[in-house]
């Protein structure tokens, strides 16, 4: 069953995620109207909070539980809140408009990432980064696991971090895929991660490859139209937490499941009105949170369909992998 959350953002939505903790089903919702809204999903009737920035939100994260947000945008700054604030407490800014926020649980650090090249490192406790790195190209997807941070670049260059020592990379990987990179995340077993492209790819790479880990990449959200093939970018993806299968949105409008070890598609939804613009499980993997708003995949419109946001309960037996014949 897909549920509809009232009311939308009013403009483009930028990103959705729940809160970490099991059974709590709070979400955020971030959007170039310049809110991050907070819903609770188990009463979606209207949103719990609205909390308004000076400029457009690209990316939220919540904290321990569902009572604190991190936000960053076109504004620059970094940015806590309390939820049902009035007011935020800056920790920071970059030089360009911050892209990508990351929450980092077991050190309790927030990572932003930035158009401005760079990637900096906060203790919420405190005023100013702890670190800075500069970058080679601008932060276009960032994602963390228990030891990792992973930077998707404007240069389709991947850098990968020790959370513990931003100073030099571990590794900067020559571009998983051939064009531009749009979303990333890590596999929740730590062993590596996936990413999407513009040209509706999705590139399925381990930190350590050995004996059964070979990294590949394969073709998505794609439709034939008149007899020709049309490609659409991969907007978002989303891992299941217990099971490490994931989903994929794209500009097509599709959302589709997938067992990337067995290299296999598992169901996908029917199509909806426009862009798929974000994913995310919950934190126990029983509640599937979807963002559908055009992305502008083929240029600005008269008229954009609307925003909507979805809650879909997705059964354990639709996420769990397939076993082998």
């Amino acid at each position: 069953m897909t549920t509809p959350l009232e009311p939308p953002p009013t403009d483009g939505v930028t990103r959705i995620c729940w809160a970490p903790r099991r059974g709590d089903y709070h979400l955020a919702v971030a959007s170039w109207d310049k809110t991050v809204r907070i819903y609770d999903a188990l009463t979606p009737l209207t949103s719990k909070a609205i909390h308004t920035e000076t400029g457009p939100v690209l990316d939220v994260a919540f904290m321990r539980d569902s009572s604190q947000f991190i936000c960053g945008g076109a504004n620059k700054k970094v940015s806590i809140w309390q939820v049902g604030g009035r007011q935020p407490d800056a920790l920071g800014k970059h030089d360009d408009a911050v892209r990508c926020i990351e929450w980092h649980q077991s050190s309790n650090q927030i990572f932003s990432g930035s158009w401005d090249k760079s990637v900096k490192a906060w203790d919420p406790r405190n005023k100013g980064a702890t670190a800075h790195v500069q970058l080679g190209g601008k932060v276009f997807a960032m994602h963390c696991s228990d030891d990792r941070l992973v930077v998707g670049l404007s240069t389709k260059q991947v850098a990968i971090y020790d959370v513990r020592v931003l100073a030099q990379p571990m590794q900067v990987r020559d571009p998983p895929l051939k064009y531009q990179l749009r979303t990333l995340r890590c596999m929740p077993n730590g062993e590596g991660f996936a990413c999407g492209s513009v040209e509706g790819r999705v590139a399925w790479e381990y930190f350590e490859p050995g004996p059964g880990k070979v990294k590949y990449a394969f073709k998505c959200h794609r439709k034939q139209l008149d007899g020709v093939e049309n490609v659409y970018p991969v907007n978002a993806l989303a891992f299941h937490q217990e099971h490490g299968t994931f989903a994929s949105g794209g500009g097509d409008g599709v959302v589709s499941v997938w067992d990337g070890v067995a290299r296999k598609r598992l169901w996908r939804l029917p199509e909806f009105e426009t862009s798929v613009s974000s994913l995310a499980f919950s934190g126990d993997g029983s509640r599937l949170a979807i963002a559908v708003s055009y992305t502008y995949e083929n240029g600005p419109m008269k008229t954009t369909p609307p925003n909507k946001l979805f809650i879909r309960n997705v059964p354990d037996a639709d996420v769990r992998p397939k076993a082998k014949a």
